[in-house]
């Protein structure tokens, strides 16, 4: 049976530095963590063709920022285009404001700004910590800064295509919103949120929404037309992002009273959402009216009392997930996400799956990882859930979904049937092309 457990892998890094950000590519199965030492490191993820394990080895380990006062690498991205016709680059923004890109397959610098502010109409560089960094398509970038300060880059010019300053303190959260030329923002002064749409053809600010309690975290669903937010009292803000002057956003529960501190996309109606107490959840949002949101259960996922940063790669397959001061990045697998044991179903091998890297300081960490995942399995087998279905949790598991000479297990019938309404049809394991939906396995 397939592995039924949400964790892909933990990565610890041994550099000594602690992880600020996380990204992961859009194309490609490249991860890159921002450390507070300076570092930005890359590391390739792979999984073999048939397999469920996940293979990661170490890429690049880069000092973007090496002789500055404020080295730290803050916020990271991948943006595509320039670099490698492949890779593009990843973008990393310090502490002082400046900004690197790295060539996702060569290491060597594609562009840079240093963070001065000189140049004329805003052109010049942020003079502030950079908080968040969103690719906005082939070759362009979006920053917003600690002082509240946004700008828009093009990667082939030297210089700031646009600078404006989104209302409410400091960004905390960009947001491309695909296919609409537009922007959204999330910042917060400490005491009040904001959220802001940015019109990124003529770049000006289309509309805000002031809210009483600090905005962190902002994603779009529902093919751009809604924007989901997360406050600093644990709930998921809803409505529409054009029509945020109307404050036409319903709020509900999210993480129990603990801060929203990321969002992201994982598919049109589907986030998976961190929350201050170390915890993600995964959640569907069907759009209204009236709004429904459906939400599994918590993962405790890192200890609490930091902010966790996620990161989703482009398929929607993984999310990487860090709390900012902590030294390791997790990968997730998003559909399991759903899944609410914490334990493997009946069959399966160990939660986590076999690790192989080419470092030493992640190889001794790999080997903790199968000790810990051993241990756990032999608990596992005692659940009493063993062997339900890993959607609903009440009815016994009698099929799966085939595709491509293979086939992921777990699932009841009703689930599948339930599956085999959506579009378009993937395998909630690994979001595969479903070839068949079987719905009882005779052995």
């Amino acid at each position: 049976m397939a592995l039924l457990f949400p964790l892909a892998f933990r990565l610890e890094h041994g550099s000594g530095g602690k992880v600020q950000d996380v990204a992961l590519h859009p194309l490609c199965r490249l991860l890159a963590s921002a450390m507070d030492d300076g570092s930005l490191l890359l590391h390739v993820y792979e999984q073999p063709e048939g397999g469920s394990s996940l293979q990661l080895w170490a890429g690049h380990s880069l000092q973007p920022f090496a002789g500055a006062t404020q080295p730290d690498c803050t916020a990271a991205c991948f943006v595509t285009g320039p670099g490698s016709a492949a890779g593009g680059a990843a973008v990393v923004g310090s502490a002082a404001g400046a900004l690197h890109a790295a060539d996702s397959e060569t290491g060597q610098q594609a562009w840079a700004h240093d963070g001065s502010g000189s140049g004329g109409g805003g052109a010049g560089g942020h003079t502030s910590r950079i908080k968040a960094a969103s690719a906005l398509g082939p070759h362009l970038l979006a920053t917003g800064d600690s002082r509240g300060v946004l700008k828009l880059w093009d990667l082939r010019r030297p210089r700031a295509t646009a600078t404006l300053e989104a209302p409410g303190g400091g960004i905390t959260d960009l947001c491309w919103v695909e296919g609409k030329g537009a922007l959204l923002a999330s910042s917060s002064n400490g005491l009040q949120g904001s959220l802001s749409a940015v019109c990124l053809r003529s770049p000006q600010l289309l509309s805000s929404w002031q809210h009483h309690a600090p905005l962190h975290a902002v994603e779009t669903l529902h093919g751009g037309r809604s924007a989901v937010c997360g406050d600093e009292r644990g709930r998921w803000g809803l409505g529409r992002w054009d029509r945020l002057r109307n404050g036409d956003v319903t709020f509900r529960p999210g993480h129990g009273g603990e801060a929203v501190s990321a969002l992201v996309r994982f598919d049109d109606t589907g986030v998976v959402s961190a929350g201050r107490d170390g915890s993600l959840r995964a959640c569907r949002i069907e759009e209204g009216p009236p709004v429904e949101v459906s939400a599994r259960l918590p993962v405790q996922a890192h200890a609490g009392g930091s902010r966790v940063r996620l990161a989703v790669s482009g398929s929607g397959a993984f999310v990487a997930s860090a709390a900012v001061g902590e030294n390791a990045v997790q990968l997730w697998h998003t559909h399991l996400l759903f899944a609410k044991q914490a334990s493997p179903a009946r069959g399966a091998a160990s939660p986590l799956p076999k690790l192989t890297l080419r470092r030493e300081t992640a190889a001794a960490a790999a080997a903790e990882a199968a000790a810990e995942a051993q241990e756990q399995g032999q608990s596992g087998a005692q659940q009493e859930d063993e062997g339900l279905c890993i959607i609903c949790m009440t009815n016994s598991a009698t099929g799966g979904f085939a595709h491509a000479g293979t086939m992921h297990g777990g699932f009841c019938a009703a689930c599948i049937r339930a599956e085999r309404e959506q579009r378009p049809h993937r395998c909630p394991v690994c979001r595969e092309q479903v070839d068949a939906y079987v719905e009882q396995m005779f052995t």
